[in-house]
């Protein structure tokens, strides 16, 4: 890693980093971590003199459970990525499993989503993704999910909660996809499976402007 980072001389493996003249570089250095670096840095755990080298433009990612909207488009990125590796027919995924997904806690954050996904696209053999190609821990996520918002449709008709439900999905998911292709009716249309005609109905229903959503 030193002999990527500084770079050698010719013959200096044997014991020789860098060069005696200064040469400009221009890089970028990104770094992860899932630890409290300020924490660890009073504990005397991290060097304070690196921490403040690295902390130049701090950017804090919530939890995957933080950002469900997040869920739909790296599913559909990451079934295609695994559709290239494993050499299958690009597949969607139906509404029910989606409903799953965007209800699961993914404690393994997007590491776990994509195990999921490549799971269910091998076991799917490039048809569309359903329920049971889900693993168990996934499936148990809409009983959990069902449970958290029972309260809150108390006070409505079993049918018009399960419609509110599947509206809430059917908005979130359609503006995302918009937002992804830019706007493009067209492309979001062939990317979700979406006829063209249905996917204008359901722009109109839910007062979706697709320009709007692009900017």
């Amino acid at each position: 890693m030193e002999s990527e980072i500084f770079g050698y001389e010719k013959g200096a493996f044997t014991g020789g980093l860098g060069s005696n003249q200064e040469r400009e570089s221009d890089f970028r250095l990104i770094c992860a971590t899932n630890q409290n670096l300020d924490h660890a840095v009073e504990e005397g755990d991290f060097r304070e003199d690196l921490f403040y080298r690295i902390n130049t433009f701090p950017i804090h990612l919530p939890p995957l459970k933080q950002r469900r909207d997040d869920i739909v488009l790296l599913a559909n990125h990451y079934l295609q990525v695994f559709a290239e590796k494993n050499r299958k027919p690009s597949a969607g995924i139906d509404d029910s499993a989606m409903e799953l997904m965007t209800a699961h806690e993914w404690r393994g954050n997007v590491r776990e989503l994509q195990n999921v996904l490549e799971s269910a696209l091998i076991l799917a053999g490039g048809e569309s993704i359903c329920v049971d190609d889900l693993p168990e821990a996934v499936k148990r996520s809409g009983d959990r999910e069902a449970e958290a918002q029972v309260e809150y449709y108390l006070d409505l008709p079993f049918k018009d909660a399960k419609e509110r439900l599947i509206e809430g999905f059917e908005r979130r998911y359609i503006t995302e996809v918009l937002k992804n292709f830019k706007g493009n009716i067209s492309r979001s249309a062939e990317h979700s499976g979406i006829d063209r005609r249905s996917l204008h109905r359901l722009l109109s229903k839910y007062h979706i402007d697709a320009h709007q959503v692009a900017k």
